[in-house]
């Protein structure tokens, strides 16, 4: 489920008590790109809050071959 007014997004089947990493890759209009990531466990209602930062697009590369 996803609801683009607020940016957020739930996927209920996912499994309780497992780690994850959530992913925010964007790339703009102008060809600046945006990167951020946070691990944390899924739970009830979790939320978390991810906080892109503008990198360079070898900085999104390299992150991308390390995970």
């Amino acid at each position: 489920e996803t609801d683009l007014s607020s940016g957020t997004f739930c996927y209920p089947m996912a499994p309780h008590g497992f780690q994850v990493r959530i992913v925010s890759i964007s790339k703009t209009e102008d060809g600046r790109y945006w990167l951020g990531n946070k691990q944390t466990e899924i739970g009830t209602n979790a939320t978390v809050e991810v906080q892109p930062q503008e990198v360079q697009e070898q900085q999104v590369l390299n992150f991308l071959k390390n995970l």
